[in-house]
């Protein structure tokens, strides 16, 4: 019947398409979900400035996700803090690496 037509997706599934895969790769997650994840339980994502989270952007829902500006700093600042410790541990295990080759080298 239709065979030969070739289907292609509105305009808006393929923004929403590819917003959600923008999100996917700058998502933070959230510590509360909003409703939508939370009855599917699935991890509530959303990306830094977004009022969105990525499920609710990539199926096209609204999203009663609410995230204040103060709770997107306390994200900020313990990413900054756990790169810190990071690179703070893989300093010391450099460290710890040379001293062990010295060990052995004696």
């Amino acid at each position: 019947m239709y065979l030969n037509r070739v289907f292609k997706p509105s305009s808006s599934a393929a923004k929403r398409r590819r917003l959600s895969k923008k999100l996917r790769y700058n998502d933070s997650s959230v510590m509360r979900p909003c409703n939508h994840c939370f009855n599917r339980s699935v991890k509530c994502r959303v990306g830094t400035g977004f009022d969105r989270c990525v499920e609710c952007v990539h199926l096209g829902r609204k999203c009663d996700l609410a995230v204040s500006e103060a709770e997107w700093e306390r994200v900020r600042k313990k990413r900054a803090r756990l790169r810190a410790e990071l690179s703070e541990t893989l300093a010391k295990a450099a460290r710890l690496q040379k001293q062990q080759e010295l060990i052995e080298s004696r």
